[in-house]
């Protein structure tokens, strides 16, 4: 696994700035179609920061406002791992 820490502060990323939101970020279609129920139309700054770090398996630090969407935006990468067919033993998320 690649080591990098990154700090991504709300203010630093504008979510209208991903074109086309969570469609963008490579998630599986069952993520998406569950994003999409749980009507989740664009990401929050700090999960467009975060979640492609975090599916590239970079090591993410983030540091947002309550409400901002920080729990879905280390959920969401970690689900994807999980829903992957990886046979791995170790942890991957703490």
């Amino acid at each position: 696994m690649k080591k990098r820490t990154s700090r991504s502060d709300e203010s630093s990323a504008d979510p209208k700035s991903e074109s086309s939101g969570f469609d963008s970020m490579g998630l599986s279609e069952v993520m998406l179609a569950a994003l999409k129920k749980a009507e989740y139309s664009q990401p929050t700054a700090i999960q467009a920061a975060l979640i492609p770090l975090a599916l590239k398996k970079l090591d993410v630090l983030g540091q947002a406002q309550t409400g901002t969407g920080k729990t879905a935006a280390f959920a969401i990468p970690i689900l994807e791992q999980l829903g992957s067919n990886s046979s791995k033993s170790t942890p991957e998320a703490l």
